[in-house]
């Protein structure tokens, strides 16, 4: 019982931490591009 959960969190750990690195690239390029939009925007609205 004990293996077949150490064997699950190895094989499931490598995956988990790859989706959260995928995770947390998408969020971050999402914000710069939202951050820049509003940038670009009071740019325009400002001149």
């Amino acid at each position: 019982m004990l293996t077949s959960i150490l064997v699950f969190v190895t094989l499931a750990t490598p995956s988990t931490l790859l989706l959260l690195l995928q995770t947390t690239r998408s969020v971050i390029f999402a914000m710069s591009s939202i951050s820049r939009f509003f940038f670009l925007l009071s740019f325009f609205f400002g001149h």
